[in-house]
């Protein structure tokens, strides 16, 4: 957590600048020579994504009407709402679309009263953020590599044909927002992982059996991976709404994105990690339960050694004793 508020407002001044810089690096349209110049991209939206907590309540963020609620979502695009900036999805994660200063902070407060289980860390949320550009291109003039497409990526920037209809062009940002977000969440995933393969590093170096025979340190481990291969597991089932089934296009350019973020190298990258760390807690606890039996074992057998020692004085005072 921040020391300060001067910290967080330093670390969140970074988070800024850094998140221009990767929309001033993934822009198409400043950029000389590219197949899409600035007359045929129609509109630039810069897409920044958050997560915060482990889940938000939709209920109460659209019964409350917390923020300005958009409908036209297709009914069944569940777990998400639509805001007047942008995506909100049940797992705790959103996605602006071109949104102000103004709207980002309005959005991230609103948000708090609906938030399951929040991240504390503040830097934590800032530091895993992440940034997208989607640019509407001029129908006519697209390249010919994509001549019979809705949609194409330049740059790891995603181009939508301004031909789409309003309805569809909807499905398409819904889907582009959605990787965006999960990319995110595995980003919170994966610092978790980092920071509880650590904690096992350290615990397996210190090399002194008596600091933590005694510790509950390796079952609260064992129990924290438990949780994040069970997040991580959630990460692997990504279309169980079925939203994506009727729509092979949509489902295109949402594992398009997916791959734009090397999402599924890094989820196997976290499974592996996870099983290390699972496979030496498992050892560490093995050992610890081993030291706790002989532990028990010696005791017991002080306590038959000394039953024994007062039997022998007992026969001792009794036949030998005038």
């Amino acid at each position: 957590m921040f020391s300060s508020v001067g910290s967080f407002r330093a670390a969140r001044r970074g988070a800024e600048v850094y998140r221009s810089q990767l929309f001033a690096r993934n822009s198409l349209v400043r950029t000389a020579g590219s197949s899409s110049t600035a007359d045929n991209v129609k509109q630039v939206y810069n897409l920044t994504g958050v997560k915060t907590a482990k889940r938000y309540r939709l209920d109460v963020l659209e019964n409350q009407q917390l923020i300005p609620i958009m409908g036209g979502l297709p009914h069944d695009a569940t777990k998400v709402v639509r805001t007047d900036c942008g995506f909100v999805f049940d797992f705790g994660a959103y996605v602006l679309w071109n949104a102000t200063s103004k709207q980002e902070r309005s959005m991230r407060k609103e948000l708090r009263s609906t938030e399951v289980n929040p991240i504390k860390d503040e830097s934590l949320v800032l530091q895993e953020l992440d940034v997208l550009q989607c640019c509407v291109h001029a129908d006519s003039n697209r390249p010919p590599s994509a001549a019979s497409r809705k949609w194409w990526t330049e740059k790891e920037t995603v181009m939508l044909s301004d031909s789409l209809p309003a309805e569809e062009l909807l499905e398409y940002q819904l889907a582009i927002s959605h990787a965006l977000a999960l990319s995110i969440q595995l980003g919170i995933i994966e610092k978790q992982v980092e920071d509880t393969k650590g904690h096992v590093h350290a615990l397996a170096e210190k090399g002194e059996v008596s600091n933590w025979m005694r510790s509950k340190r390796p079952h609260q481990l064992a129990l924290k991976i438990c949780q994040l291969r069970f997040d991580a597991s959630e990460q692997t089932d990504l279309n169980d709404d079925g939203f994506y089934w009727d729509r092979p296009q949509v489902e295109e350019v949402y594992l398009e994105v997916l791959k734009i973020q090397d999402y599924n190298a890094r989820v196997r990258s976290v499974i592996k990690k996870l099983d290390f760390c699972s496979e030496l807690v498992t050892r560490l606890v093995d050992e610890q339960s081993t030291l706790h039996s002989l532990r028990l074992e010696v005791i017991i057998i002080f306590l038959i050694a000394f039953e024994c020692a007062q039997e022998l004085y007992r026969v001792y005072r009794d036949h030998c004793v005038p």
